[in-house]
């Protein structure tokens, strides 16, 4: 391959891969499908739906849901979250529950949407984001 044809290919992979040059490197955008943000994505859901009953020195099962904080240092039955291990972490677990006594949240369900991200959310590390 002669150089100029390399420096094409080069160019147009750098472009498909979202580079504006060759310094730059593609970045997910803040919040897309595949960077799940902590504060603007999963805490409102768990402020909606979650604190009436897990909240700081009144949790039910000692889980507090108030903050990221909180849901990472469990409750009772232990460790609520595995970072990067959905089906793994106890809060999934209980989202997805058959049993409804043992389902969270008690009244209702989640949408399938809500628990899928907090699914990716965990996925990728649980992070503060």
């Amino acid at each position: 391959m002669s150089t100029r044809n390399a420096v094409v290919v080069l160019c147009a992979a750098a472009t498909l891969a979202g580079c504006d040059d060759f310094g730059d490197l593609p970045v997910a955008p803040e919040d897309s499908p595949l960077d799940v943000g902590y504060t603007s994505r999963i805490q409102p859901i768990f402020d909606e739906r979650c604190v009436l009953c897990h909240t700081a020195g009144s949790g039910s099962g000692d889980l507090d849901l108030s903050s990221r904080e909180g849901l990472l240092a469990g409750g009772s039955s232990g460790a609520a979250v595995s970072p990067g291990d959905p089906a793994g972490s106890l809060l999934v677990q209980r989202l997805r529950a058959e049993d409804p006594a043992a389902r969270m949240p008690l009244v209702g369900t989640l949408p399938e949407e809500q628990v899928e991200l907090i699914e990716t959310w965990i996925e990728e590390g649980a992070l503060d984001n």
